[in-house]
C-alpha cells in the first residue's frame, strides 16, 4: 500500500509541487520519499527505535539520504519530476510522459 500527500505552493509565475509518499507493508509505514525542488529525501521509518537526540526528540528515521534528480544523466537540465512513487525498492518518477525507475537499496 502506498500512501501520498501532495501539497501546492503557488510562487508568482510558477508552480512549486511538494510530494510526500510512504510504503507500507503489513499496515505499517516502512520508508518515505519527500520529492522537493531539491531531490527526493527518503529513509526508512523504524517506530520501535530507542534513539533519541540530545534535546530528547525521539529519531525515527534511519538511512536517509537525498536523491538529486539533477544527477539521474537522462535528464535535460531543468526538467524536473512532475510527481513520483515509492514502493518497496524502488522510486518511480514521471518526468515529461516518461517513467524513470530508480533503485532504492536501504
Amino acid at each position: 500500500m502506498v500512501v501520498a500527500f501532495v501539497a501546492k505552493e503557488e510562487q508568482r509565475d510558477d508552480a512549486r509541487q511538494a510530494e510526500l509518499h510512504f510504503f507500507i507493508k503489513q499496515r505499517r509505514a516502512k520508508h518515505f520519499g519527500w520529492l522537493s525542488g531539491a531531490g527526493i529525501y527518503h529513509g526508512d521509518l523504524n517506530f520501535g527505535a530507542q534513539h533519541s537526540s540530545v534535546t530528547g526528540d525521539e529519531n525515527f528515521v534511519e538511512n536517509k539520504g537525498l536523491l538529486d534528480c539533477s544527477k539521474l544523466g537522462e535528464l535535460d537540465e531543468g526538467i524536473k519530476p512532475r510527481s513520483f512513487a515509492v514502493s518497496e525498492y524502488h522510486f518511480l518518477l514521471l518526468i515529461g510522459d516518461k517513467v524513470k525507475v530508480c533503485v532504492y537499496l536501504p
